[in-house]
Order: C-alpha cells, then structure tokens, then sequence
C-alpha cells in the first residue's frame, strides 16, 4: 500500500468520524429534557391511579376469587410452581385495593358522616 493510499484510507476515517459525530450530537439536541420526561411519567401515574380509584371494590374481590380459582386450578394439574406463584397474586391485589381504599374517602363514610350547621361541611371524625 503506497503512502497515499494510507493519507487518502485516513483522510475517509477522519470524514467519517466527523459525519457521525455530528448525528450524535444533533440526536442528543433532539431528545426531550429531564423535566418533560418526569411531566409526562407523572401524568401518567396520576391518570392510572384515578382509573385504579375508580375502580368498583367488587372488581378487586372478583380478581382475588380468579386468582385463587386459577391457583387451585393449576395445582389439580400437576403444575406446583405456577399454582404456587398464581396463589400470591391475591396478596398483591388486595394490598392494592386497601392502598387504593386509603387513598381515597370512603363512599359509606361520607354518606354517614353528619353535617355541621355552622361549618357548611361534614365534621371531621379524628
């Protein structure tokens, strides 16, 4: 290989470097900022839970009963492991349903709860 083949095979790798250099940097500028990301994962967390909120206790019951039937299902075919596994998804959707109940005020309480004549509003129980 001549000296100028050697200049010349260079001179490419350097054009090259510099072409995809250049991509990256203009592929960095267009990715969205830490705080749209952050925006967005919020907005979507908010929604999923007001869609979990509202979401009838029964729903939470019937998921439960599914799961134990599933469990007990899987374990009539021989298939310990994923009845084992299928049984502790009861645990998680109830522990869900009661953060879930936490989180919002109770229906039955706020319709027992009496009214205040000079508040305007229902008295707090503590």
């Amino acid at each position: 290989m001549s000296n100028n083949s050697v200049h010349h095979a260079v001179d490419t790798l350097r054009e090259k470097v510099h072409e995809y250099r250049a991509k990256a940097e203009h592929s960095i500028h267009e990715l969205p900022s830490m705080e749209e990301v952050e925006s967005e994962a919020t907005g979507r967390t908010a929604s999923a839970l007001r869609v979990a909120e509202r979401t009838p206790d029964a729903a939470y019951l019937g998921a439960m009963a599914g799961a134990m039937g599933l469990s007990l299902l899987l374990l009539g075919r021989r298939n310990k492991a994923l009845a084992l596994f299928v049984g502790l998804w009861p645990v998680t959707i109830l522990n869900m349903a009661m953060l879930l109940k936490n989180r919002r005020p109770s229906r039955e309480l706020q319709q027992m709860t009496p009214v205040s004549a000079d508040a305007g509003g229902p008295l707090l129980a503590e």
